[in-house]
């Protein structure tokens, strides 16, 4: 059994795989998980990679309104 570990990071896709022997990143449509939930995923990968500001990487991030 693969492990994998699920996150959001910049510049990669959202799966990693630790394991020696195939390790690397992986997009959301290689672990075989059901098409609709790769389709969410990589909808939610895309927004937040989005996020990301080449011209200053700190002020990458979600926007959020301060009171």
């Amino acid at each position: 059994m693969k492990k994998l570990r699920f996150s959001n990071e910049y510049g990669v896709p959202p799966f990693f795989c630790p394991d020696a022997e195939a390790m690397g990143f992986m997009e959301a449509s290689e672990p075989g998980i059901s098409s609709q939930l790769s389709a969410e995923i990589e909808s939610w990968d895309t927004i937040f990679q989005s996020t990301f500001h080449d011209d200053y990487p700190p002020d990458s991030g979600f926007k959020t309104k301060v009171n």
